[in-house]
Formats: C-alpha cells, sequence, structure tokens
C-alpha cells in the first residue's frame, strides 16, 4: 500500500444498493464548504556525483494523446438576497393531506405517450439555479453547464472501426424503437458522414426483462478499461436500517430518465458512437454503461439535495430512487412538495408512474419492504420468488456455468444485507465452489456439476421463512463491550471491569493464534452470557482476521477459523440482539492481554503503590524510574524498553541524571545495573533469590556485589523470554564497561543494522526459550543447531550470516573469540555456501525502456496537473536513476537552504544530503548530487520534448514546489497521504514508491507488472546501461560510491543483451 495515499488507480465498481460502498474519493476540482441556504416553504430546523544515465534516457521515446484533465475549481458566485427557489409559487405554501393527488397544485406530471418521449430538457437551462446551491463545487457547475468529460485513466481509446450492431428480426424491431426513442429524446445525434471514421464504437446487445419484453444495452466494457477507477460511496441498506425511525411517514421518488440529465461534453460525445442499419449515432448524454456513470450522476444529486437536507429533510437517494422520511403525515407532505418543486427548479425530472406520493408507513425500497410502524424490513416478494427461483434450478447431477452459479452468489449476497446470517448460509456454497475450482474472473461457460454437498450447502436458502427474515430497524442505542485476547497459554477476557481468563487444553496447544483469539472470544461470551442476554455486543480484539470473520459472518482463507465462527454465530442466534467486532491495538487491550497470559511479562511488573510510599519514606521519594512503562511508571520520569518515554529508550546505554532514581529491573538486566550500582550508586529493588551462582555475565562470580546473592544458573522460560528484550547495551555494561564506551561501541553500527540484530536476537532466543537454555551463554553447539535449522527452512548463506553476526552481538564470547569467529561457526558457514551457494540474477526483471516511455504519458504527464501519488512516483524513481544512490542516500537529501540548488534555466539541479549523515559506507564524505537537465525548452523537436518528460531536474523543480505549501521537514522526499502529510518520508516509503512507479508504468501501458522488483534494482540497471554507453566504469563508481569496480562486476552487473 502507498503511504498515506487517498489516490486510488483502481478499485471496485459502485457497489449495489444492498452492499457496502468503498470509500468516496472527490476528483480535482471538487470542494465543499460551510453551507448557508434556506428553501421557500420548508421547516426550518434548529558536487561530484554525474548524472551517469544520459545516453540511455535519450534513446526512450513515447507518444501518445494525453487524457482530458480536470477542471479548475471557479469562484461560486454569492447567493443574492432572495431564495433560489422563491419563483415558485403557491404550491408551496399549501399543505395537501395525505393521499391529495397533485392535480391543481402545478406539481402533477401528466404520464402519456407523448410525455415519456419528451425532449430532455438540458440542465443547463437551468444552470442559474443550480449556481444558486449553497456551496457547490466548481466540478459540478462545470458538468451542468459544458457537459461531462469523460475521466480517462489512459490516453483515451483509438478508433476502433466502425461495429455495427447486428441483430436478429424480433430484436432488430426492439433496437429500431430504441433509436427511435432516444433521437426524439434527443439523447443521441447522428454521426456527420465526414466524422464517422473516428472516435470509438461500442455495440449493442439484448437482454431480456423481467416481464418478458426486451431491453437494449449498450457493451461499453472495452470503453470501460480505459476510464478511471474512482471510489465514491453510495446508499446501502445497513444506512437505510439506522435513518427509520418509530412511526416514520415515507415518501419515494422516482427520477425519469436520470443519466439523461447529465449532458457529455461535445468533445468527448466521439468515444460513446454504435453504429445500426448503415447509420452511425453518438450519445449527447450520459449513457448507462459508463462505468463512471453512477459517480457522476450521485455527486450532482449530492450537490442538489444538500440545501434541502440543511433545512432538516430526512430525504435518502441512490441514484433515481430517493426516499423522504417524516416523523408525521403532515410533514411528510409538506416536505414532498418541496422537494418536488426544488426539482422542478433544477430541471429534474419526475417519474410519477413509479414514485408513491402519497405518505405510507410501509414501503418497497432499493428491493425492501420497511414497516416503520413494527419497525422490521424483509425483502420484497418480487426479489424472494427471485432466489427461489434460482435456488430450485440447482439440482443434483445437473451441471451448471460458471456464469449461472455467479448470479445466484449475487442474489444471496445482496440478500444477505437484509437476511440475518445471510453471509453465514452462504458460505457453505462457496467453500464448495472452491473445491471445485471455481474463479469468477474464469471462463464464465465452464460447467460445475451439482453434488449433493451443493445441495445441502442451498438447505436455507429454499426455505421461505429464512428468506422473510429481517433486521430491526433503528441503530442501536448502546453496545456492551467484551475485551478478549489470546497467549499460546490460554485466554483473557474483561467486561465492565470483571475478569475471566482459561489455560487451553493439550491439543488446543497446537493451533494457529488466529484460531485461539476467536475461540477466546467464544469463551468469553460463554463465561459472561448471563449479562450479555438479549443485548447488543461488540467485541473488542487486537486480531483483525477474527474482526473480519465475525463481521462478516465467515470468510474462505481459513477453513478452521471459519468453522469457529460459524459455531460462535449460530450459538449467539436467540441470546443475543447482536454481535459485532473492532480492532484495538494491542496497547490498548492490556487487560485482556495480562489475563491471557496468566499474568504480566517479567519487565512489565511493578511494587504495589503501597509498598513504593513506604520507600518513599524512609529514602525520600525518586524522581526518575529506570525501568518502566507508560502504565507502570512510578515516577514523573522515566526510561523504557519497549514505549517510548520521557527521557528516552533503553536507560542502560544512557548517561543517568543525577537525581534519586529508582529501579526495579527485569532479571535479564540484573548483571549490568549492579555493575552500574557498583559505580554510581543507586537505590536497587529485586527478587529475592536464594544464594546461588550467577548465570548472567561472569559465571565464575558467587554473587552480587551489593546483596552478596546470586541468581539461578538455568532461568525459566519467563526469564529467557525476558533476555530476548535486553539490549546489546546491557551485556557491554555487564562486562564492567563504563556508560560512555558502551554509547561509542554502539553508534558502530547504523541504526538500521542494529534493529535487524535485534530481530535476529530476537527469534535465536525464543529458539532457545523452548529449549530451556540460556542464549547468552548457550554452548557453540546450541548456535550451530540454530543455524541448521534456519539452513533447512530455506534460508541463503548471506542470511545465516546475518544470524551469526547477529548472535554475536549479543552472545558472551566462546573460549575468548567472538561467536562469528569460532571455527566451528566459520566452517558450518563455509558448507552453507557450498550447499547453497548464492544464485543472483543477471538478467533485470524489468525493462527500462518501458517504464520510462511510461513516464512521458498519463498518469504521469502533463507533471502541472498530475496527483500528488503520481509526482512522488516519478520523482523518486528518477532520481534514483539518475543519481546512483542507495535509498537512504535519497532520504538524507534535504532542501534547507544551502543543500538545494538550482542553476539558472533549470539546467542543472545540486542535493546535499543533511548535516551530519554517514552514508551505509562510511569509507568516504557524502558527495553532493548533481543532476543534469534533459533538453530544457525552447524544444526544436518532437523528440526534445518527449525527453524532456524524464528530465529529473524537471521532476524534481515540480515536486519541490508542489509540496513547499504544506512541507514539515527539510527533508527532500515528504510523505503526501492526509495522516503524515508534509511529515519525512522513511526509506520504506521511498523504496515503494520507486517499485510503484515501476509497476504503475508496466500497467499504464497495458504490460502484465514484473515480478519480484526491489527499489535497490534501480542501480544496477542505471550503472549497467551507463556501462553499456560506454560511460568509464572508474566514472561509475564514484557516482555510486563503490571503492573498485569488482563491486560492480560481482553484485551489479546485468546482462542487458539478452531478449
Amino acid at each position: 500500500p502507498i503511504c498515506g495515499s487517498c489516490f486510488s488507480l483502481g478499485g471496485p465498481r459502485p457497489s449495489s444498493p444492498d452492499g457496502a460502498g468503498p470509500l468516496r474519493v472527490a476528483p480535482s476540482g471538487e470542494f465543499r464548504g460551510a453551507p448557508h441556504y434556506s428553501v421557500s416553504g420548508s421547516p426550518l430546523c434548529p558536487r561530484e556525483a554525474v548524472l551517469l544515465t544520459l545516453p540511455v534516457i535519450q534513446g526512450a521515446a513515447a507518444s501518445g494523446e494525453p487524457s482530458p484533465q480536470s477542471f479548475p475549481a471557479k469562484d461560486v458566485p454569492e447567493l443574492g438576497s432572495s431564495p433560489p427557489l422563491r419563483g415558485s409559487q403557491g404550491p408551496l405554501d399549501q399543505v395537501l393531506p395525505a393521499g391529495q393527488p397533485l392535480q391543481d397544485t402545478g406539481l402533477a406530471t401528466r404520464v402519456t405517450p407523448e410525455a415519456s418521449l419528451e425532449r430532455l430538457v438540458p440542465l443547463v437551462d437551468h444552470l442559474a439555479a443550480w449556481k444558486l446551491l449553497p456551496n457547490v463545487s466548481a466540478w459540478v457547475l462545470h458538468t451542468v453547464e459544458r457537459g461531462y468529460r469523460i475521466q480517462f485513466s489512459a490516453p483515451p481509446p483509438p478508433f476502433n472501426g466502425v461495429f455495427p450492431t447486428l441483430v436478429g428480426p424480433e430484436q432488430g424491431l426492439v433496437m429500431e424503437q430504441e433509436v427511435a426513442t432516444l433521437l426524439r429524446k434527443e439523447a443521441i445525434e447522428v454521426v456527420p458522414p465526414q466524422s464517422r471514421e473516428s472516435g470509438f464504437y461500442s455495440r449493442y446487445f439484448i437482454v431480456p426483462k423481467k416481464d418478458g419484453g426486451l431491453r437494449p444495452i449498450l457493451d461499453l466494457r472495452l470503453l470501460n478499461r480505459s476510464v478511471l477507477r474512482l471510489k465514491f460511496r453510495m446508499l446501502t441498506v445497513r444506512q437505510v436500517v439506522s435513518q427509520i425511525r418509530s412511526e416514520d411517514w415515507f415518501v419515494t421518488i422516482d427520477l425519469k430518465d436520470a443519466y439523461f440529465h447529465v449532458s457529455i461534453l461535445p468533445q468527448h460525445r466521439k468515444f460513446l458512437r454504435f453504429a445500426f442499419r448503415g447509420e452511425a449515432y453518438q450519445y449527447r448524454v450520459l449513457p448507462f454503461g459508463l462505468a463512471l456513470s453512477p459517480r457522476t450522476f450521485t455527486k450532482c444529486v449530492d450537490a442538489a439535495l444538500a440545501p434541502l437536507r440543511l433545512q432538516g429533510i430526512r430525504i435518502l437517494n441512490y441514484i433515481d430512487d430517493w426516499l423522504i422520511l417524516a416523523q408525521s403525515e403532515m410533514v411528510a407532505v409538506r416536505h414532498r412538495d418541496v422537494v418536488l418543486a426544488h426539482m422542478k427548479e433544477l430541471g429534474l425530472r419526475l417519474n410519477a408512474k413509479k414514485s408513491v406520493l402519497s405518505p405510507v408507513q410501509r414501503t418497497t425500497y432499493l428491493g425492501v419492504v420497511w414497516d416503520s410502524t413494527t419497525m422490521q424490513a424483509q425483502l420484497s416478494p418480487a426479489r424472494i420468488e427471485s432466489i427461489l427461483a434460482a435456488v430450485m434450478r440447482v439440482k443434483e447431477g445437473r451441471s451448471l456455468t460458471v456464469k449461472q452459479f455467479q448470479r445466484l452468489l449475487g442474489l444471496m449476497a445482496a440478500a444477505s444485507n437484509v437476511i440475518p446470517f445471510g453471509l453465514l448460509y452462504m458460505r457453505p456454497l462457496q467453500w464448495w465452489l472452491k473445491t471445485r475450482g471455481f474463479s469468477p474472473r474464469g471462463n464464465p461457460l465452464r460447467m460445475i456439476k451439482v453434488t449433493r454437498r451443493c445441495l445441502r450447502a442451498l438447505d436455507m436458502w429454499r426455505k421461505p421463512w429464512f428468506l422473510s427474515q429481517g433486521p430491526a430497524l433503528g441503530a442501536p442505542c448502546r453496545r456492551v463491550t467484551l475485551a478478549t485476547d489470546a497467549s499460546l497459554t490460554g485466554w483473557g477476557a474483561v467486561m465492565s471491569g470483571h475478569p475471566a481468563r482459561g489455560l487451553w487444553s493439550g491439543h488446543q496447544l497446537t493451533w494457529h493464534i488466529n484460531c485461539l483469539e476467536m475461540l477466546a472470544v467464544f469463551q468469553g461470551l460463554k463465561h459472561f452470557l448471563p449479562d450479555l442476554r438479549d443485548r447488543h455486543v461488540l467485541v473488542r480484539t487486537d486480531n483483525t482476521a477474527v474482526v473480519s470473520y465475525i463481521n462478516h459472518q465467515g470468510g474462505l482463507r481459513s477453513r478452521p477459523l471459519y468453522k469457529l465462527a460459524h459455531q460462535i454465530l449460530v450459538w449467539s442466534q436467540g441470546k443475543l440482539l447482536s454481535l459485532r467486532a473492532v480492532f484495538v491495538p494491542g496497547y490498548l487491550n492490556v487487560g485482556a492481554d495480562i489475563l491471557s497470559r496468566q499474568g504480566p511479562r517479567p519487565g512489565e511488573w511493578m511494587l504495589h503503590p503501597e509498598v513504593v510510599k513506604q520507600i518513599w519514606r524512609v529514602f525520600g521519594p525518586a524522581q526518575v524510574d529506570l525501568f518502566a512503562t507508560r502504565d507502570n511508571a512510578q515516577c514523573p520520569l522515566w526510561y523504557s524498553l519497549v514505549h517510548p518515554a520521557p527521557l528516552g529508550l533503553d536507560a542502560m546505554v544512557r548517561t543517568w541524571p543525577r537525581l534519586r532514581l529508582y529501579a526495579f529491573p527485569p532479571i535479564a538486566l540484573l548483571p549490568g545495573v549492579l555493575e552500574r550500582v557498583r559505580r554510581d550508586g543507586v537505590m536497587v529493588l529485586g527478587p529475592d533469590f536464594p544464594p546461588r551462582r550467577l548465570s548472567l555475565g561472569d559465571s565464575r562470580q558467587e554473587g552480587s556485589p551489593l546483596t552478596g546473592r546470586g541468581f539461578p544458573p538455568s532461568p525459566p522460560a519467563g526469564v529467557v523470554e525476558a533476555l530476548g528484550v535486553a539490549s546489546e547495551g546491557a551485556h557491554l555494561l555487564a562486562s564492567g564497561l563504563s556508560t560512555e564506551v558502551v554509547e561509542t561501541l554502539l553508534q558502530s553500527r547504523a541504526p538500521s543494522t542494529r534493529k535487524l540484530y535485534a530481530l535476529k536476537w530476537k527469534l535465536f532466543t525464543s529458539w532457545c526459550g523452548r529449549r530451556q537454555q540460556n542464549p547468552v551463554n548457550c554452548p557453540v553447539g546450541s548456535v550451530l543447531e540454530f543455524l541448521q535449522d534456519r539452513l533447512s527452512a530455506g534460508l541463503s548463506h548471506s542470511t545465516l550470516k546475518v544470524y551469526v553476526a547477529a548472535i554475536a552481538a549479543y552472545h558472551a564470547p566462546l573460549g575468548g573469540l567472538s561467536v562469528g569467529k569460532d571455527p566451528l561457526v566459520t566452517r558450518f558457514l563455509r558448507g552453507a555456501l557450498r550447499l547453497r551457494p548464492p544464485v543472483r540474477p543477471r538478467v533485470p526483471s524489468w525493462d527500462l525502456s518501458v517504464v520510462l516511455e511510461a513516464l512521458c504519458l498519463p498518469p504521469f504527464e502533463p507533471i502541472e496537473e498530475i496527483s500528488d501519488c503520481h509526482l512522488s512516483f516519478k520523482t523518486s524513481f528518477l532520481l534514483a536513476l539518475s543519481s546512483l544512490k542507495r535509498v537512504g542516500d535519497l532520504q538524507a537529501l534535504s532542501v534547507a537552504p544551502s543543500f538545494l540548488d538550482f542553476a539558472p534555466g533549470l539546467s542543472k539541479a545540486f542535493l546535499h544530503p543533511r548535516t551530519g549523515y554517514v552514508p551505509k559506507v562510511p569509507s568516504s564524505a557524502p558527495r553532493p548530487v548533481v543532476l543534469q537537465a534533459f533538453c530544457p525548452p525552447p524544444f526544436r523537436e518532437p523528440d526534445q520534448q518527449k525527453l524532456n518528460c524524464m528530465c529529473p531536474v524537471r521532476a524534481l523543480d515540480a515536486y519541490v514546489h508542489r509540496v513547499a505549501p504544506w512541507r514539515r521537514s527539510d527533508q527532500l522526499f515528504i510523505c503526501f497521504g492526509p495522516l503524515r502529510r508534509g511529515l519525512p518520508a522513511s526509506k520504506q516509503t521511498i523504496s515503494r514508491w520507486i517499485v510503484e512507479a515501476i509497476l504503475l508504468a508496466y500497467e499504464s501501458s497495458g504490460l502484465p507488472p514484473p515480478l519480484g522488483v526491489k527499489a535497490h534494482s534501480t542501480r544496477s540497471m542505471a550503472a549497467s546501461k551507463s556501462f553499456l554507453a560506454g560511460i568509464p566504469l572508474q566514472d561509475i563508481c564514484n557516482a555510486a560510491g563503490w571503492s573498485t569496480p569488482l563491486t560492480f562486476v560481482r553484485f551489479y552487473c546485468l546482462d542487458l543483451l539478452t531478449p
């Protein structure tokens, strides 16, 4: 995932009215402000590195038509003194009784054959009313005024020839009527003969209607591949459930020719053409079948309904289906009249035949029957019959196509938003289809034979009483919260401050942790059932798989987890009103976590506050707690091993302040603490072990210099676990070194190296803990067994060397030698090298020319109008390619004064790393990066303009100016997402940007994305291309920071001549 990115290149289509819609993403130019609007008649409610890849990049060439750009936001005209709907007369002030027809009110619509074919009145004729809407976005106004500009994700599709629609005699009559109707409505127009050999043509196909008739559908699937997949949120059944109140009155409104309200920009009508009976036509309005039609129309309708909602009118809209809700019949009538007058003012046409304008308390909306008197909802009879008919066609021994199963699953999924536990009883069919190799993207005509197991999976769906079930309306006013957690040894749960816990049985100890987390939920629900019965329950857990399987009523990734979720949900029927789950981070789920482990970890223990008070009375209060967390600190200031603390992390590697100190350390840190106590004098409290040999540090030492007591030579499993989190500095201090020396020694390794060693050491300590061995001074045989275990798991020789280096940093010397220099260890590594020699690919996994050509086209150009996301991708890739620098070097670049300079005319750019930056190989001082421009304007040839699109100086200048308004750091590359916008980007984030640039370039070129792409591969690619172009090898090594050409030859040289 892209760090903080709110842009989505792909995404699901707009969801069905019964499914949860994705997050809305507004296109460029849209904005909203604080509304202030009133509607008449409505009730008022309260310097050295050189550019080496120039010859390579200059060889790239690409051409293509740029995609249309989104429009800049325009100023919204100020509202006049009179409300925009004052032009409506009489009927707005007249309150009609329920059931009163709308004749003689000016709002009636007579549905006649002539009226149904009336000419469409474009919304631009009502532009003045649209402009008076409060805070309407410039994008909506531009769409209403000039027409919708199709938002392409790539260059518009080229002319593909004139493909006529070919149909049979009966279907031909239907097509003739369709064309005649569209022409009479002026929804389409005839293409002039001189323009027919251009644009993009699609075909019509005929599908049967529910009433037995035929319906023509324009097939725009090929065109949809070229348009953006913008996410947005549509109304869902769950939202309707939460909005309905007891005794509500309903009015449903249906719009006539909904999409036809929105015109198409004249320049884009050529992409919506079709041919029939020797004539070419093109759409003038938004057609059905275009992927972005629902989003475009919904955003226009949202802008139209915004002022009504501000006045307290409760109105829900799903494309052309609207629902008005009111608490009384009289208010429902009044709101109905206001909405209808508002529609007329804006040019939105009413379909009176499909609307229910008389207020009722039981209505059908979105295929669901809503009853506000019983506060229940259920599927409409038509949908129930449709599901039963589809299920009845599934018979044992009969074979059905993948497409037929897809339709059945679609009906069941849509109904599951209404039927309680509908998804739960759909999962068995999904699991059965999964065993048959079912794939939604496979061949839709492949046949699958129905078995008895399939019929058993559909048992519940054959029962009308099951399909007639529905949820209770209204949102739950309160949920009872249950926090649960699990460990490998037991479970814990907390409800309203009451704890519960237990241990796993023998066979459960082998379960996956996700299954144990789900079982912990079940144990907690059963334990607290007397308090949870007939209540809405919310489970808080730190396991995302559990949250997903509870909220989605199962899943298809883990069969054991699905069975547990099925068992829990079936058990909850009749006992709980509802069951939902929510994710909470582990550090917020402390109570259940401690209970699941049957107590805190060694580093989480603390003295009772009353005991601490007694200590304070004897010695005086301390100001600093050396070993604490946010939850158990005994002093105002503290150090911590795991949590951010006021004084920083790891007190063992820091100079302690000259204050009264308090220490209650984990057992693993006692040797280092005692050494510091011997030198500095610190008040220490520790466990009272009987005298034994000291197991940490020097095993010959008989006791503590403070108490004369030692510690057990073989610590229990909990102690071994604590050793894993002990810092490297603690072991150095235990050897008698001073704090200053330890701090200097720790700086010998880069922070990333220290983190990597700490991770490998933690894995080694876990391995030793399972074998009851001390990882600090275990024999060399144990180290070799661990390395053999890793080798058998498939790890490479280079990875084993990292493990050896990490263990050597923490482990006590073996015979006076470090673990890494032990003869047996070095011999083992040589054997591993022979058994598993390194295989370095010499052929690159991606093609540089493909990426460079894609950088000249959308979505990477025009650079002034592309998103922050794509600009970050492009700039980071070009800098990595042009400079041959590591990602860490790119992260160190700064934009502070004197750290970034541009030569006159943007002919060069000079970048310097931040002060104090130490590169990964600190053999020489960091060199500045000098970037040379590619063919700056003016351009004499078209190829020069294309080459300039690949210019890193141009991209860098555009990036620096784009992010300047929201920059919060001097680091060159900063995050662009909403959560960390303006903050420094990490090395992992920059690496991800580079990889995303490569993958997106392949995707925009219509090629399958390469596998295994890494950001570091740009160094190999750029160096190899430069060497192939004839640049001296020594210049390449100087730019890349390699001391000798041998590094390039052994690790970075690629075979670029292999096809």
